[in-house]
């Protein structure tokens, strides 16, 4: 009786490592999609307390509720997210005028 305990014993302790093991292989992702209309607002609040950034976004749906969003960021993935921002609207701002261009070029 004592020499089954012991085998069910270890046998128990080589399945809780494989279970953890398998867990710490496993990964979970949620994904948040997040469309806007024309009437978004959006706030921007610095905190110095915590060096965090609040983002809040409010929009109203068709059904005339409004939504609200807040986001706090660490103040360095804020700056890195606003830098990010800026650069890719600028990129795009330089392409529209590039296809403006070659358009009116292609009238004439």
């Amino acid at each position: 009786m004592a020499d089954n305990y012991y085998i069910m014993r270890e046998v128990n302790e080589k399945l809780s490592l494989f279970e953890r093991e398998a867990k710490m292989r496993m990964s979970k992702n949620i994904k948040y999609d997040f469309r806007f209309g024309k009437k978004v607002n959006t706030s921007v609040y610095v905190a110095s307390w915590d060096n965090t950034v609040n983002v809040e976004i409010n929009d109203d749906d068709d059904d005339g509720v409004l939504h609200t969003f807040d986001i706090y960021l660490p103040i360095d993935a804020a700056e890195k997210l606003a830098k990010e921002i800026i650069e890719d609207i600028a990129a795009y701002r330089v392409k529209e005028a590039k296809v403006a261009e070659e358009a009116e070029e292609a009238e004439a």
